[in-house]
């Protein structure tokens, strides 16, 4: 009762200072956090240029709303948000200042626009030829199969970040097929990694028997984020291609108790 009592208070305590969003509490923030945080730490593996960086971000939601806020915060300039609602598009990005007005005039998990159904179903399907470095697929899972593939390489799309649970497109459970072709085509940031914010979290926090600080959560999981995606690279070799077969590699040995080389505890 206590270890749940503290969950609780943990996880909704209101997140201030350099990583506050509004009025926004941890749970709502963390895993959108975390997504951006991927984003950037493989962008710096490949060493890119974060400024020079085109984003399209397919769901403003609680994951994708916070991921648009950090990602915009770090320099990368999002040139394209879709959802339910519709869509807006940048050519020239934008700014951090308009991503948090999106935000506070958000309704529910929609962007604040109001267009006919026909045209949010065009702006929503602008979004896979919109000129574009990175794919957030912070959205249905799914939503990814071989026509969305095909789109977002010719759109000059190099990486797709995992942020809504398998975004690819299966005919049936286990089937992987779009998954392999995804990454022989991208380097995609894999969900376990991307989407681990809440996870860890509560990983976290039940570990202690004290409230740990919104700060302390949101940057073990950067660093945590960091090391998973160092270690999917060194595995395959390559910060471009294979990254998703070999985080996924990694997920499974820690499941099956087998922790990688130099894996270390996370200290909060």
């Amino acid at each position: 009762g206590r270890r749940a009592e503290l969950m609780d208070l943990a996880l909704n305590q209101p997140v201030g200072g350099k990583y506050g969003i509004g009025n926004t509490c941890l749970w709502e923030t963390v895993t959108g956090y975390g997504v951006a945080a991927s984003a950037r730490r493989l962008l710096e593996l490949q060493g890119r240029d974060l400024t020079k960086t085109r984003v399209v971000l397919q769901g403003f939601g609680i994951v994708g709303g916070a991921a648009a806020h950090y990602m915009a915060q770090a320099g990368l300039k999002i040139v394209g948000i879709t959802d339910a609602a519709g869509g807006l598009f940048s050519d020239r990005g934008l700014s951090a200042a308009e991503v948090d007005g999106l935000l506070a005039d958000r309704t529910g998990n929609s962007l604040p626009i109001d267009v006919h159904e026909e045209e949010a179903r065009e702006l929503r399907e602008r979004i896979w030829d919109t000129e574009a470095d990175v794919f957030v697929a912070a959205a249905a899972s799914g939503l990814l199969n071989d026509v969305a593939l095909d789109r977002l390489e010719k759109s000059g799309v190099s990486m797709i970040v995992s942020a809504a649970n398998h975004p690819f497109w299966a005919e049936c459970p286990g089937d992987t097929r779009l998954e392999r072709e995804g990454d022989s085509r991208f380097a995609v940031v894999a969900d376990v990694i991307a989407g681990c914010g809440t996870a860890h979290a509560f990983a976290c926090q039940s570990a202690v028997d004290t409230i740990l600080s919104p700060t302390a959560v949101i940057e073990s999981v950067e660093q945590t984020v960091s090391d998973a995606l160092h270690e999917a690279a060194n595995r395959v070799g390559s910060t471009e291609r294979g990254l998703l077969a070999g985080a996924l590699e990694v997920a499974l040995e820690r499941c099956d108790g087998q922790p990688g080389a130099g894996q270390q505890p996370v200290h909060v």
